[in-house]
């Protein structure tokens, strides 16, 4: 019951926020809807817990809540003894003119007695109590949120156009000049980095990367090119290596003999 009730309490809190938030939006007059609303919270919170019986039940379970213990539990002792235990007449009475009288409970614990007896009304007052206690204390919040969030989400959205321009003009210097022929040469070499660990640690859908790979350096792949892929390799022999990897180790040696004659020449 504890994570049922916990639930219900952050979508209560959660619908009236926005509730609040709609509200102000609209507000022609901002500062005065502000005021009105604080108003009403300050009452509600006021009124709910009107009476010295009904304070007292609220202070029990908002004490043993604050300890988290659990809910049902706590529901249960409050029904117990608010409810359960409070008989009509009280266990002592007393004398008038050397009469014994009894004493009766008052309505007030009559009302609050049949209403901790209802567990769904119970459950929802403490609900609703908690909800509005704590959106009381983070008002001025909601307001400032509220207040500043249009013109952010503006400038988060021309932020992201700039980021996304960025992003295409920085590809676009980024180009695969491999045969566009044969794009499987880059698709081989995609599997054999993620295979061997060096990207992602070999881990994450192998598919996706390719294809986010391919955007980057500009590849139109092929509807079918898992498949050409995957037929390659079924076709190739034991001893099959692909040209590609052959080619960056000739073409990486070619490339450290250079710097080291280049060296040597001076």
């Amino acid at each position: 019951m504890k994570q049922t009730f916990e639930e219900l309490l952050n979508r209560y809190s959660v619908m009236a926020e926005r509730n609040i938030e709609k509200r102000y939006n609209k507000a022609k007059d901002k500062e005065f809807v502000r005021s009105e609303i604080e108003r009403e919270f300050a009452f509600l919170n006021v009124i709910q817990v009107a009476g010295e019986h009904k304070e007292k039940m609220v202070d029990t379970f908002v004490t043993y809540y604050k300890r988290g213990e659990n809910v049902e539990e706590v529901l249960l002792f409050i029904r117990k003894v608010y409810g359960e235990d409070v008989k009509d007449e009280l266990d002592f009475r007393k004398v008038e003119n050397g009469v014994s009288l009894p004493i009766y409970i008052s309505d007030e614990e009559k009302e609050l007695r049949e209403f901790v007896m209802n567990p769904n009304k119970l459950k929802h007052f403490f609900i609703r109590f908690l909800a509005f206690k704590e959106i009381e204390k983070n008002l001025r919040v909601l307001f400032i949120k509220s207040d500043i969030l249009p013109s952010l989400t503006k400038e988060i959205q021309v932020e992201n156009e700039k980021a996304a321009q960025a992003s295409i003009n920085n590809s676009a210097l980024i180009k695969w000049t491999g045969s566009r022929e044969n794009r499987n040469e880059f698709v081989q070499l995609i599997y054999g980095l993620h295979s061997s660990g060096f990207i992602n640690n070999g881990k994450g859908e192998i598919t996706k990367i390719v294809e986010s790979l391919a955007n980057i350096f500009d590849i139109d792949l092929s509807k079918n090119w898992q498949s050409n892929h995957s037929s390659s390799i079924h076709k190739s022999k034991n001893d099959y290596e692909p040209k590609i990897f052959n080619s960056i180790k000739d073409a990486y040696k070619d490339y450290t003999m250079s710097l080291v004659e280049g060296k040597r020449k001076r």
